[in-house]
């Protein structure tokens, strides 16, 4: 029988470990800074969030210590049955939806409920889960065992449109909910893993055109979000613009980042934390960093983590095998896509959106999945190391 764990032979590598570990603890700081009066206002507790926050980061590095001793090739036969399961969970989202349309109450929606007109989260016993967030990892795991399995294969258009299928079929679902911001940012992911792998060209150009297309047509049919990205790009063409209405968030965050200054106000003394900013722990946390420890700690946070993005790409290219290159390239793409989105959200580079800052913003299955997503690529580090000796 096959060896379960890794064998002992490399060793993980520590930068990344060291530096997960390091944006963990900003992260919780992040999270009792800015929603302690929150938390206190809403729970009566300023330190509300910020225990669940510790509780998920248990989970978490429960997952991380797991994926890192699993061997990582073991993932390649269980990817495309583990995505089949995420799709489902996705699909249960759009029929709950559904199904509330039709006139079934929120009061009876047991096991889904919705935010802001969006079906993200599921209730399963006493756990909370967001498919979106599973599923983002499970379909980088699938294409990275079809584009390793067909490596070194000549390229033709029947595994070509296979994976493509895995993208397509779970951003429409992503879609549904509506959640556009994490649908883009997974089609964004896996077009960059289609298009290392040496995808035919005339199909790279042709979804290239298509998908932004789909999505503003997506678009039409929700007002809300029509409205957010007229109003962004009457911002970008410097059109006077109403900052109280949709670009309020915008607005508060700008003034977060602007009064933190060099040096910040510093650690605990935001102002636009006091429900002047909506969202200030978990999409617009970086506002509230960027306030309490200025330009330079802003700065010092982004740095961090481009050294964790750095190293993931690292071992992406020391990989031993096809699987892992295309596996530990993807999840750190995810990770990069993500981070950057949320970053270029808070400073107006990029229009309003719900993706979370890794590691930093408040989320339960968010954490968990990217400490996971840590716990694998710090395997395929080990291996490669062990294949290098």
């Amino acid at each position: 029988m096959a060896r379960l764990y890794a064998p002992e032979t490399g060793r993980s590598d520590a930068v990344m470990f060291w530096t997960t570990l390091t944006l963990l603890c900003l992260g919780m700081l992040a999270v009792y800074s800015s929603s302690a009066y929150l938390g206190a206002i809403r729970f009566g507790g300023s330190a509300t969030f910020l225990e669940k926050q510790l509780l998920r980061a248990g989970i978490g590095l429960m997952a991380l210590l797991f994926a890192s001793r699993w061997d990582y090739r073991r993932w390649q036969a269980l990817a495309v049955p583990l995505w089949t399961v995420s799709l489902g969970l996705l699909l249960m989202l759009v029929i709950f939806k559904k199904m509330a349309g039709g006139g079934m109450g929120e009061a009876d929606m047991l096991n889904a409920h919705q935010v802001r007109g969006a079906w993200r989260w599921m209730h399963i016993g006493f756990v909370t889960l967001q498919p979106t967030e599973i599923a983002k990892v499970l379909t980088v795991m699938a294409l990275a065992s079809f584009l390793g399995r067909d490596e070194g294969a000549p390229r033709n258009w029947q595994p070509t449109l296979r994976v493509v299928s895995v993208v397509i079929v779970t951003v429409g679902l992503i879609l549904m909910q509506p959640n556009f911001s994490s649908g883009t940012a997974l089609l964004a992911v896996g077009g960059m893993m289609l298009l290392i792998s040496g995808l035919p060209w005339q199909l790279m150009a042709g979804g290239a055109v298509l998908a932004p297309l789909a999505i503003f047509a997506l678009l039409r049919g929700h007002g809300h979000h029509m409205e957010r990205l007229k109003n962004y790009l009457a911002l970008l063409r410097g059109d006077h613009v109403d900052m109280h209405g949709l670009n309020w968030q915008l607005g508060q965050s700008l003034v977060a980042l602007g009064s933190g200054g060099l040096f910040g106000r510093g650690l605990g003394k935001s102002m636009q934390k006091f429900l002047f900013l909506p969202d200030p722990h978990t999409d617009f946390i970086f506002s509230i960093w960027g306030e309490e420890m200025g330009f330079i700690g802003a700065v010092a946070l982004m740095l961090i983590l481009a050294l964790l993005l750095w190293r993931g790409f690292r071992t992406a290219m020391r990989a031993g095998d096809a699987f892992g290159f295309y596996l530990a390239a993807g999840l750190t793409l995810q990770l990069a896509v993500y981070a950057g989105v949320n970053i270029a959200v808070t400073t107006g580079f990029f229009p309003t959106t719900g993706l979370p800052l890794p590691f930093i913003s408040f989320g339960g299955s968010s954490l968990v999945m990217n400490l996971f997503t840590v716990g694998i690529l710090l395997n395929i580090s080990r291996r490669a190391r062990s294949n290098a000796a």
